[in-house]
């Protein structure tokens, strides 16, 4: 493993990731989350997704030896906060503007200003007092800002074995008490078990690059094509499934298996690296955060979104949601890239 090179198919995966959580929260909005839904399970590519930025970060960050507190801080606040404070103030009008036109939105407490001033503070998910995200799929984005910004920096740093036992640790009380990767409201001692979760992922991410590092001049430890194609299709296999318990940590071999793996000439890894793929890794993180409006603003004009057309709804929507995430980037993201940059 170079340490200069991008891992391009952890690319591919990402965009991958966001597709299926896209698909299976458009599949509860049209069934009304029952058990006809798509992807019950889909909680686990959250934590994919958090096992994945602990990976990714701690390799720029370890190589890139001007990357102190400070400049850590600064480009995860850059990174995640805008995009995260446009889409949280467009579900909040979205939901202004139901309230008075007798649309849809979940409760009284959404429209507060109150909810909104604490989402945009991004305090709403550590655990002090309830209030709910507005953009529900950004209550990760909360978490890692939060362990990315404050923790990363002394996680990176902890040995080997401090880290996996960090993340051993938290796992373990998020299936404890919080009853598995589902976990995400629940509190143990004032903390949210999504909190939880995103320190044990990110914890984990990190053990994964350091075992990589270590082993990235042998050829010995490579798992054989099969494992590495076997593990993908049950990962991909498990959330179709709802279980929310302790059949869930299997699901942490295959990130050892994925994350670990080198052969190019993989069938899985080839398909990640694909140039569709990696474009949609490049725009995963628009797509994630834009979908729910976008369902919020079409979903009630749509006139096939009974249970037995999701396949059509759900192709409609992912179509538009490439196209805006795509625009997102080009007008919004860059522009705000630009700006760090100078800065």
């Amino acid at each position: 493993m170079n340490e200069t090179e991008r891992i391009t198919y952890l690319d591919g995966l990402r965009g991958i990731l966001a597709i299926l959580v896209v698909i299976a929260h458009l599949s509860g909005s049209i069934t009304g989350y029952s058990e006809e839904r798509y992807l019950p399970n889909v909680n686990i590519a959250v934590d994919a997704f958090f096992v994945l930025s602990g990976f990714v970060l701690s390799r720029l960050y370890l190589v890139n030896s001007t990357y102190g507190f400070k400049k850590i801080l600064i480009s995860r606040f850059f990174r995640l906060f805008p995009l995260y404070i446009l889409t949280t103030f467009l579900v909040f009008l979205i939901y202004k503007i139901n309230n008075i036109s007798g649309g849809y939105f979940p409760g009284n407490n959404v429209i507060e200003f109150k909810t909104l001033l604490v989402n945009i503070s991004m305090f709403n998910y550590m655990g002090f007092d309830y209030i709910p995200v507005l953009n529900d799929p950004a209550w990760s984005v909360i978490v890692e800002f939060w362990i990315s910004a404050f923790l990363m920096y002394f996680l990176i740093r902890l040995p080997f074995y401090g880290v996996l036992i960090t993340s051993i640790i938290f796992y373990f009380i998020v299936f404890s008490v919080g009853h598995g990767f589902g976990a995400k409201n629940e509190e143990i001692i004032g903390i949210t078990c999504g909190m939880l979760r995103g320190i044990a992922g990110i914890s984990f991410g990190i053990a994964l690059y350091q075992i990589r590092k270590k082993l990235e001049n042998s050829t010995k430890y490579r798992f054989p094509d099969i494992i590495v194609t076997l593990s993908f299709i049950y990962f991909i296999c498990f959330l179709t499934f709802k279980t929310n318990n302790y059949t869930d940590i299997s699901v942490l071999f295959v990130f050892f298996v994925f994350f670990l793996s080198d052969n190019l000439n993989n069938i899985i890894i080839k398909i990640l690296n694909h140039s569709y793929f990696q474009y949609l890794g490049k725009i995963s993180f628009y797509i994630y955060l834009i979908h729910t409006p976008i369902i919020l603003l079409i979903s009630p004009y749509l006139f096939f979104k009974e249970i037995n057309s999701q396949p059509v709804t759900i192709l409609f929507f992912i179509i538009i949601i490439i196209i805006m995430g795509d625009i997102v980037n080009k007008y919004f993201e860059q522009p705000c890239n630009k700006l760090f940059k100078k800065n």
